[in-house]
């Protein structure tokens, strides 16, 4: 289809709109018809200079596509789920694919409406121009855009067993267990007290004056302890690390793997959401800051219990409460940590009600709302036509629809083990059809080897029949990872306050190593942790960012360019307000979703999506991660991130960032256990992409004109067809956005 579109194109550029038959002037009306329907617009098609150009938005909508306008740089973004076209006003140079496409006529504006070419238009989105001379008309008929390329026949080995049924309203819910995390500590005998609200004595309670005040207090109304601190903020700091109180007494008492509780007291004394304050506790090593425990509380507007259980790491000593949200005044007190070593199972632990929302218990609205739109977005008519060898059609037929993958993304990071590791690339290939290189593709990584860790990866999951895999990451502005990898090449340095220079050696760089993938990896993360790491942007401001996605974009024209991110908060904003206002050439942002530490909404993260979508961006989850969790908790919060992600009209994917303890340093991973045991969440992960969320055995017959259609999730698959005592199964992609009818001769 693709190839087809292009050669048009070329085509279609080189000859004159309507081969010098259109001879009308700018004021004598055009009319114009789409799919023999007669279209009105409140500003209607015109010619100049022998070109018409029709109503941009109007004619894109008309033709199935989705429309961006970017008022700061009057530019615009369609997508039809097959084509992706960017013009710009007054400028005669669009982009179909990636590719530049030199317009006879460039886009204008008209009466406030954006005017652009309609051949061009209707081109780009693979439909038919004719011209009507005697009626002044211009005819725009939907050339079929039938079936989508079958890329690989390879069936993956994937779950079949599930504990739940295919309604997709069946779900568990885990954190609606009858005992409390509360009440199980209470009830506990064998824990020991190895910090109290001593600890708050001499406390460093960092407040810079310009977002609030922090101070210690008498606790009114204390429940067993007599002080507090109290943080008012009045302006959020850009980081909630930049208010803090640190607690100057050290963890004693526990070694690395306890199983241990924070726990203490808050209450938010006004401000907050819905009369509601935020908190986040924080254990972590003095020196590296790497965390054994990283999470939110919740505090009402009465005294609240909160309970954070995490499992104790090497050096993890120092004890921190951060208040930086809001506006809200907060107070918090009643600190203890209790250690219980190895006297109660981390995993076996239940949640704590009082820090999990309400929209991860059953009945909440929104999540039914999600499925329903599942429905809406993620699933199509499929059709076949059953013919015999003379042409005639089969009535009667028995057709059977199996899918064997998805359109969607499900997947996750790899690390070396791929290469050699037989379980690994087992349960590797059952799980996912999507792999991200954790390691080997990053800049300075890669420039180290020149890519051939990297090459043997790509390989390895090409032959276990991964369909996708997204590159990670092109251009680093962080010299060195926490474990003191280098991030950025040394020639970076010794060029970098040179721009022309710099960019030379990125564009080197990316040209070596886009078009080496390209029959593999058709997306990349260009940009990675923005908000946190900004070497090159402190020498040569964000506009550098223009150049870089250029090159990119010049390296491998077709490839979807991602920012990828881990920071939401008003930096990561700001980034992508400034991408989105100096026409950044990116498709996408990368969400990474380490939620180790904390449980966002369903709501907050759909209010994320929509927000990025809005822009003109598609997203996915990149690095999903739920490390420090409960196993009642992290089985909640995998279920309603992918339900959230999943019913989204601007996701594409969702990637976990590790799946088993064996590999990283990511203990506790979501799926399995060092012995390959599946942990619950596992097993929702399962039940959701391939129960749920996979047409299987789906039966229909052929009516009287040889046609059977079902409804099925978008994907590939197997057809079978039964007729006239012959069984034939062919193979075939139902992906958005076509006719998806198929026709099977049998013979």
């Amino acid at each position: 289809m693709k190839k087809r579109f292009l050669s048009i194109m070329a085509i279609c550029l080189v000859v004159s709109l309507f081969s010098g038959t259109l001879c009308v002037s700018a004021t004598e009306d055009i009319g114009i018809t789409i799919d023999g329907q007669e279209m009105t617009f409140d500003q209607m098609p015109v010619n100049i200079d022998g070109r018409v150009l029709v109503p941009l938005r109007g004619i894109f909508e008309a033709l199935g596509a989705e429309i961006f306008w970017n008022d700061a740089t009057k530019t615009v973004k369609a997508n039809d789920n097959i084509n992706k076209v960017r013009l710009t006003i007054d400028n005669n140079i669009a982009q179909i694919n990636g590719k530049e496409i030199k317009l006879d006529v460039a886009p204008t504006i008209i009466n406030s409406r954006t005017m652009v070419p309609v051949r061009f238009v209707a081109e780009a989105l693979g439909k038919k121009v004719d011209w009507v001379d005697s009626t002044k008309t211009v005819i725009i008929e939907g050339e079929k855009k039938n079936m989508a390329e079958l890329k690989s026949t390879f069936h993956r080995n994937v779950p079949t067993e599930f504990q739940w049924s295919e309604d997709m309203y069946d779900l568990p819910f885990y954190s609606e267990k009858s005992e409390t995390l509360t009440d199980f500590i209470d009830r506990q005998t064998t824990g020991t007290k190895i910090m109290g609200e001593e600890a708050l004595i001499g406390a460093n309670l960092d407040c810079p004056d310009e977002y609030g005040t922090m101070e210690v207090v008498d606790a009114v109304g204390g429940i067993g302890f007599t002080k507090a601190v109290r943080c008012d903020i009045t302006t959020v700091p850009s980081a909630s690390s930049m208010v803090v109180a640190r607690f100057l007494q050290s963890i004693e008492g526990a070694s690395a793997g306890d199983v241990c509780v924070l726990q203490f007291y808050a209450r938010c004394v006004s401000g907050g959401q819905d009369s509601q304050g935020e908190v986040q506790a924080q254990v972590q090593d003095p020196i590296t800051h790497a965390k054994a425990l990283f999470q939110k509380g919740i505090a009402g507007s009465s005294w609240t219990r909160i309970c954070m259980p995490f499992i104790m790491q090497e050096d993890s000593t120092n004890v921190g409460i951060r208040f930086g949200f809001g506006p809200q005044c907060v107070e918090a007190g009643g600190f203890e940590i209790i250690n219980f070593k190895d006297t109660v199972a981390f995993d076996a632990l239940p949640s704590d009600n009082s820090v999990v929302s309400d929209e991860f218990k059953s009945g909440a609205a929104w999540r039914s709302d999600a499925i329903e739109n599942i429905k809406k977005i993620r699933k199509g008519d499929f059709s076949v036509v059953v013919k015999d060898k003379e042409g005639n059609v089969i009535p009667n037929a028995n057709v059977t629809f199996n899918m064997f993958e998805h359109e969607f993304q499900f997947g996750t990071c790899i690390t070396g083990r791929i290469k050699s590791d037989e379980k690994y690339n087992e349960f590797l290939a059952s799980n996912f059809n999507t792999t991200v290189i954790e390691h080997f593709q990053k800049w300075g990584v890669y420039a180290q080897d020149n890519g051939a860790e990297s090459d043997k990866q790509v390989e390895a999951a090409k032959n276990l029949g991964i369909k996708y895999q997204r590159g990670h990451s092109l251009v680093w502005e962080k010299e060195k990872s926490l474990k003191g990898t280098s991030l950025m090449p040394d020639e970076v340095f010794e060029k970098m306050n040179d721009k022309a220079a710099l960019l030379d050696v990125i564009s080197t760089h990316l040209n070596e190593i886009m078009p080496k993938y390209k029959d593999e990896i058709h997306e990349w993360d260009v940009e990675n942790e923005m908000v946190s790491n900004t070497i090159l942007r402190n020498i040569h401001g964000n506009e550098i960012l223009v150049d870089i996605y250029d090159i990119a974009r010049k390296a491998y024209p077709e490839a979807t360019l991602y920012y990828n991110e881990t920071i939401y908060n008003e930096k990561m904003w700001d980034l992508i307000d400034f991408m989105y206002k100096n026409n950044v050439d990116c498709d996408g942002i990368g969400i990474q979703s380490h939620y180790d530490a904390y449980a966002p909404t369903p709501t907050s993260l759909k209010e994320m999506y929509d927000k990025i979508g809005s822009m003109g961006y598609r997203t996915k989850v990149t690095e999903f991660s739920a490390k420090q969790h409960t196993e009642d908790l992290k089985a909640d919060l995998l279920r309603d991130t992918m339900i959230v992600t999943f019913a989204n009209e601007y996701a594409d994917g969702f990637l976990m960032w590790g799946f088993w303890d064996g590999t990283l340093t990511n203990e506790r991973s979501i799926m399995y256990d060092k012995d390959w045991n599946i942990r619950e969440a596992g097993k929702v992960y399962q039940d959701l992409v391939y129960n749920k969320w996979w047409t299987k055995n789906a039966k229909a017959s052929t009516d009287a004109k040889g046609k059977a259609t079902i409804n099925g999730f978008y994907g590939d698959y197997d057809v079978t067809v039964e007729a006239n005592g012959t069984t034939k199964t062919v193979s075939c992609a139902y992906h958005k956005g076509y006719e998806n009818v198929l026709e099977i001769t049998v013979e």
